[in-house]
């Protein structure tokens, strides 16, 4: 199935306007549109909907909605572009992640947009089976033919569980995307960022738990770019030091940024969540890791001594004390840097 997005003002190609359950079926009534080979708008010949990696039903929109032909300057072709139709449910497809779409030739797929018909108490239910659906996706183990030989997370001399720490920091992330997606008004993730992307550590996890969500890996390491657009069927973006240069080209629902502002200063860190920031959909969230008040501890305890010695562990106390926000470069090369961050969470969830 090919899927294609609306590149005139970023918008969808019509609107769900109710979503309703009674015994054993879904009704939903709403507008669609859709593009001709002339690159002109039409009704469509079908709404397709889609329930997780099944299409559910098909139906043709017989309304006359001459409302939306005026609307969108449309060629008549008898105006009809409402539909109102019904389709089953059972304890499989109830409440799961639902895709609309409006088609011409049954090739070409236009989404349609349907999060404000959930409200209340359909809402909460709705969210609260995203976490038992997304958990239950999760990758189970790493198959080795996914890991990078050149994945210093995967084999990490430090630890000796080395892979089964990388399994469950990776799971990890997970939980806390979940987390905000439950506290945000964002329902259906169908573009994601993963910055920086590494060799897949999350991403493997990302393309499990949102199988039809388009995925952007972006990275200043190019091998692990090109790993992860090879593996995780994503695409890859090369970024730049600069990130107001790294080549972004549309918005996310969803962007995941794990383990970089640890590395950042304030005054980075800001110019890049604000660039990042910008890349958000009106109701997407930006989900990103932190060190916070535990970390603080730690550094206190020596638990970082193998990171810094005890100027810079004095100036990280000493730049926290004074705006919550400690940085310096690591001890053992000059070049990593860390940061002690004043959030008492490990991940940071904006809306918009």
């Amino acid at each position: 199935m090919h899927r294609t997005r609306n590149i005139i003002q970023d918008a969808v190609f019509g609107n769900i306007e109710t979503f309703s359950h009674m015994e054993g079926s879904y009704k939903i009534s709403g507008w669609a549109v859709c593009y001709d080979e002339k690159d002109e708008l039409i009704s469509p010949s079908e709404i397709v909907v889609m329930n997780d990696e099944k299409e559910l039903t098909r139906s043709v929109p017989t309304i006359n909605r001459a409302d939306i032909a005026e609307r969108f300057r449309c060629k008549a072709n008898e105006n009809h572009f409402g539909f109102s139709f019904s389709f089953p449910f059972n304890k499989t497809t109830s409440y799961q992640p639902f895709y609309f779409y409006s088609t011409l030739d049954g090739n070409t797929f236009f989404p349609l947009n349907w999060e404000s018909c959930l409200m209340g108490r359909p809402l909460l239910d709705y969210k609260y089976s995203l976490i038992k659906t997304y958990m239950s996706r999760t990758v189970e183990e790493i198959p080795l033919n996914t890991v990078n030989n050149h994945d210093t997370m995967y084999h990490d001399t430090r630890y000796k569980n080395s892979a089964e720490r990388y399994y469950e920091t990776g799971k990890s992330a997970v939980v806390a995307i979940i987390h905000g997606l439950l506290s945000s008004n964002t329902l259906l993730v169908r573009d994601i960022l993963d910055i920086p992307c590494g060799h897949g550590r999350v991403a493997r996890h990302l393309r499990k738990i949102f199988p039809y969500a388009l995925i952007d890996c972006c990275d200043i390491d190019r091998e692990g770019v090109d790993f992860c657009s090879a593996h995780f069927n994503a695409r890859g973006i090369y970024a730049d030091q600069d990130i107001r240069k790294t080549p972004f080209d549309r918005k996310y629902d969803l962007i995941w940024i794990g383990s970089m502002f640890t590395h950042f200063d304030e005054k980075t860190t800001l110019i890049w969540l604000e660039r990042l920031l910008d890349l958000l959909t009106p109701q997407g969230i930006v989900v990103a890791t932190l060190h916070g008040r535990k970390n603080r501890a730690w550094l206190k305890e020596g638990q970082y001594d193998v990171f810094f010695d005890e100027q810079g562990k004095a100036a990280l106390e000493k730049a926290w004390q004074l705006s919550e926000w400690g940085y310096c470069d690591y001890v053992e090369t000059g070049e990593e840097t860390d940061a002690t961050g004043g959030a008492s969470t490990v991940f940071l969830c904006v809306h918009l």
